[in-house]
């Protein structure tokens, strides 16, 4: 699990360089393990789609998710939306 923390930290600029707000990561203290959560933000659909394309698309970001392979044995995307009365909007 260890080396799956390196590369997210060797990562998190990547996100930052394509416009990806990491707002934290959380791993599991109580529940199934070992889990890893990351919560990042985006303005809108379209820059979300925008982003994503272009961290996918970057060499350098490239070599990292190739030296994942392995350390992860499945990964889940969610799409959040706040409700009208949530703090975080």
């Amino acid at each position: 699990m260890n080396e799956f923390h390196e590369l997210r930290r060797e990562a998190i600029p990547y996100f930052e360089k394509h416009g990806i707000k990491v707002v934290g990561y959380w791993k599991t203290e109580i529940g199934p393990s070992p889990s890893v959560v990351s919560l990042t933000a985006f303005d809108d659909w379209a820059q979300y789609e925008k982003a994503q394309s272009d961290l996918v698309a970057d060499p350098e970001f490239k070599k990292i998710m190739g030296r994942f392979q392995g350390l992860s044995q499945r990964t889940d995307t969610v799409i959040l939306r706040p409700t009208d009365y949530s703090p975080m909007q």
